[in-house]
């Protein structure tokens, strides 16, 4: 009975990594019990499937997952670039009314500065050793968290200390860097396993990180927080 499911290409949908296993234990528990009995074109013919299973190939699942994608990756740039938007055009005002006018291009520089070479090492643990998605989440967790503790830091006094609020600034801004490239290598890879066409599915949903971008920055506008630090805890 497992035999002829598997001949037939139509039944299968995948719709989580749940069902995935279900499906690969399957046909290891038939291949280690029938494995000589079924011929050598029906056991061909189950590897090929077994591989269509693993790669997520297969016409039903390739279309679920190129539904989820052109779903779900629209909202993680708008998100993305959200952040951005928060404080990126208000930061300045801020603290030009913090008497940390002076500090103004240091803040903004130290993105730059990071850049340089916080990609590259996130880059170098999602190639070798971690997940592209898990190093994505853990930067966004650090870059959050030390954003937040920014945007305290910043309610809980009227003259903030240049040292402890540009330290917290820079930690956040050198883990959020690295999150634009991998966001790109996620989607792209998502991309592939749902046999889109990158050059043509991507361009719309990039633009929705403008999107997010602009909304956010209303935001805050709207908000009246573009003198105070909750534009810090808003991204």
């Amino acid at each position: 009975d497992i035999l002829d499911i598997f001949m037939d290409y139509n039944v299968l949908l995948i719709v989580n990594k749940t069902d995935l296993r279900t499906w690969e234990k399957q046909i290891d528990e038939l291949f280690s019990k029938g494995a000589t009995t079924l011929g050598f074109e029906n056991r061909k013919k189950i590897y090929e499937r077994q591989k269509c299973i693993s790669i997520g190939t297969t016409t039903d699942s390739a279309q679920f997952l190129g539904v989820r994608c052109m779903c779900c990756l629209p909202h993680v740039y708008g998100l993305q670039f959200a952040v951005w938007g928060a404080y990126l055009t208000s930061m300045g005002r801020y603290l030009a009314t913090h008497g940390l006018a002076s500090n103004i291009g240091v803040f903004y520089s130290i993105q730059g500065i990071v850049s340089l070479f916080m990609p590259a090492l996130m880059g170098i643990v999602a190639d070798r050793w971690v997940p592209a998605q898990r190093v994505f989440s853990f930067c966004h967790l650090m870059a959050g968290g030390f954003m937040c503790a920014a945007c305290y830091y910043g309610m809980s006094t009227d003259a903030p200390e240049f040292s402890t609020l540009f330290t917290l600034y820079t930690v956040s801004v050198a883990f959020f860097m690295p999150t634009i490239a991998l966001t790109n290598s996620v989607a792209y890879s998502a991309l592939d396993k749902a046999g889109l066409d990158t050059v043509k599915a991507f361009p719309p949903i990039r633009v929705f990180g403008t999107v997010g971008f602009i909304v956010s920055m209303w935001i805050v506008d709207f908000a009246g927080w573009q003198n105070t630090s909750m534009q810090f805890g808003w991204s």
